[in-house]
């Protein structure tokens, strides 16, 4: 039987914060593995260290200790332009306040991760994306002509723009209704499923995290499966 593919690791990884001259942990010894295709939810209350963990995996941020490896690269190893490069080409990040530039049409900014890395855009593949995300009539509109559902159906198809391997999504529903929030939440689904990716979704709704392959929960900076 072939050896499952980890996508996404951590070993021992803790992060500490001082705030008001008092340290607070915000993770303690969070050792996960996440395979590569897989769907994973975590989950867990406001203040848990949900986030931070996101944060981490993605190189937004780097540990007090431990480790954390993209398909076995060590992110502590990576010199600051090489970790630029792998956050631009490995990972794509979907955000609770959709992140999107209003002075830009919807086209351009799902195509700006591939300008910013100096790639040449596949206007097939962006076209298509478009497409599944119900968005092709609108990219000559900018994010305020749009409804929340519509700009993270956006944000969906720039985190994808690169053709990455991993996505991270910090409380994508956050800002969206229910119904709205359960519509994207199956489109990412049907993204995950047509393109393949590792997906990994932080929410503190258990709604959100129906249809994972598997749930990690985080209390008090410390995970559980």
């Amino acid at each position: 039987m072939e050896k499952e593919k980890i996508a996404l690791r951590t070993e021992h990884l803790c992060k500490t914060y001082e705030v008001g001259g008092q340290k607070v942990e915000a993770l303690k010894d969070v050792s996960i593995s996440v395979g590569e295709g897989s769907f994973v939810a975590l989950t867990g209350t406001s203040g848990s260290g949900k986030s931070t963990l996101m944060h981490l995996l993605g190189g937004l941020d780097a540990p007090t200790s431990g480790q954390v490896y993209i398909h076995d690269v060590d992110l502590a190893s990576c010199g600051e332009r090489r970790l630029a490069k792998l956050r631009r080409e490995e990972i794509g990040y979907v955000f609770q306040n959709f992140s999107l530039i209003d002075e830009l049409s919807v086209k351009e900014n799902i195509v700006l991760p591939i300008l910013l890395s100096s790639g040449k855009v596949d206007e097939a593949y962006i076209g298509a994306l478009m497409e599944q995300l119900g968005i092709a009539e609108r990219a000559g509109h900018t994010p305020t002509q749009l409804s929340g559902g519509q700009q993270q159906r956006v944000a969906l198809a720039r985190a994808l723009a690169n053709d990455p391997s991993v996505i991270l999504c910090d409380e994508p529903t956050g800002n969206l209704d229910k119904k709205t929030g359960a519509e994207v939440m199956k489109l990412l689904h049907e993204i995950h499923r047509s393109y393949r990716k590792t997906c990994l979704v932080v929410t503190h709704d258990p709604a959100v995290a129906e249809g994972a392959d598997y749930i990690l929960n985080i209390e008090d900076g410390r995970v559980r499966e």
